[in-house]
């Protein structure tokens, strides 16, 4: 996020040599391992090939919605769509099937639920170690102890997955858990170069997206051949994704649905463009998708207003430096308040930035914005790896649930929601809407 802007600022975390640091927290070589070895899994020619296995957890989903509306009562989408969301990434990225879209008791799901429902009070470790560098010993030990039971029950899920792997090799997959398995190494000191830079960081995740051999592809070969990971750092992976593949994207299109069911007009207008591109009775494809223009300004907007991560991981001075006038000493933690920079008229108005406006994602107005002006998955090398994913995931999702229903508020909807401070933002009480079926003519010419 602070790339290219202050040289003296690196990556802020808790234990860069534990082999047990998730990447969003690791900094240096080790960070630069893994992210080079996972960047491949998110090109845009890994997401068209996982897209089929992400449509099938979402025709559940519909199914499911279906069931709901048939009941004709009020309902929790957001529930509904963390265990669509959890199905996802087991599925992508590990292969493993645990069905939480129809079983709502899963323990897996049960454990990410626990995980995020950590009260922002109870975390208060992580963040005093931001003014007191002093302290990242103990954020680390309250940490552990806090998570160790969900962590361990996530754990034994993720292992088992690379345990049947490998009792399996036949069973190569195009995801997450074999590139890293692919990657493995018993030598700790297997690591990437040092002459690696952030520009080589930045083309492993840029290659591959046509198929075709270029500079680019090139690169990410040259870089991932010599990449390494151990079996411990696969397994705390494996764990971190599944968690982050669950929450940040069901929150995300709990919201989106929140400003289908408030903002009537901007569904009907979406309903209109989803009629024009998915023809016939069958599921969007990803070309299809990735052509509705007011599809993604409809996604980006209310992750505009509601950042599921609004203040971004921090990066620690590591020499003493002035940026624009303000001192910043040596060890002090910079972050980043991602809220405030949605909410800057400067940037998001007119209207007023609290009103929620698609149109201010239009080409033309993009266009005159600060690129770093819209900051959800943050910027720079170290963006969030699974943006890709998570975009293509909820616009696939709200694609095909606008396709067959409205989403409608009713008495029992929060407006405007209440939002709670846990491991994320979330709405308080969720979000309560009604569905009704859509008659729609099927036109199966194009």
């Amino acid at each position: 996020m602070f790339w290219g802007e202050i040289a003296y600022l690196i990556p802020n975390s808790i234990d860069t040599e534990d082999e047990e640091t998730q990447m969003v927290f690791a900094k240096g070589k080790r960070w630069k391992r893994l992210r080079v070895i996972i960047n491949p899994t998110f090109s845009s020619l890994k997401m068209k090939q996982m897209a089929p296995l992400i449509q099938e957890s979402v025709n559940s989903f519909i199914e499911s919605m279906e069931k709901r509306c048939q009941e004709e009562k009020p309902f929790d989408i957001h529930g509904d769509f963390q265990g669509l969301t959890t199905e996802v990434i087991a599925s992508c990225g590990f292969g493993l099937e645990i069905n939480s879209v129809r079983d709502n008791t899963s323990p897996f799901l049960a454990a990410c639920r626990k995980v995020f429902s950590t009260s922002l009070v109870m975390m208060w470790p992580m963040f005093i170690s931001d003014l007191f560098p002093s302290l990242t010993g103990l954020a680390k030990v309250w940490n552990k102890y806090l998570m160790r039971k969900t962590r361990h029950d996530i754990n034994v899920l993720a292992s088992a997955a690379i345990q049947s792997r490998f009792n399996d090799p036949k069973s190569r997959r195009v995801d997450l858990l074999q590139l890293m398995l692919d990657a493995k190494t018993d030598n700790l000191d297997s690591t990437v170069p040092q002459a690696m830079t952030d520009s080589d960081v930045i083309s492993t995740q840029q290659g591959g997206e046509t198929g075709q051999q270029n500079d680019s592809s090139s690169s990410q070969r040259r870089v991932t051949q010599k990449a390494k990971l151990t079996e411990k750092e696969i397994q705390t992976q494996c764990s971190s994704f599944l968690l982050a593949g669950y929450e940040t994207t069901s929150t995300a299109l709990a919201y989106a649905a929140y400003h289908l069911a408030t903002s009537p007009e901007a569904q009907k207008a979406l309903q209109e463009e989803v009629d024009q591109y998915c023809i016939g009775e069958g599921p969007p494809s990803y070309d299809t998708i990735s052509k509705m223009q007011y599809l993604d300004m409809f996604l980006k907007e209310s992750l505009r207003l509601h950042p599921v991560a609004p203040v971004g991981p921090g990066r620690t001075a590591q020499e003493s430096s002035t940026v624009m006038g303000v001192h910043i000493p040596k060890g002090m933690s910079v972050r980043c308040n991602i809220y405030s920079i949605h909410m800057d008229p400067e940037h998001w108005g007119p209207p007023d930035p609290s009103v929620f406006c698609p149109e201010r994602f239009t080409a033309e107005r993009i266009a005159k914005r600060h690129p770093m002006a819209w900051l959800p998955f943050g910027a720079g090398p170290r963006n969030c790896i699974g943006m890709r994913f998570a975009l293509m995931e909820a616009k696939m999702t709200l694609a095909c649930l606008v396709k067959k229903f409205s989403v409608e508020s009713c008495s029992e909807t929060q407006i405007p929601l209440v939002h709670v401070a846990k491991s994320t933002v979330q709405p308080e009480k969720g979000v309560t809407v009604r569905l009704t079926r859509r008659n729609v003519v099927v036109n199966n010419t194009e």
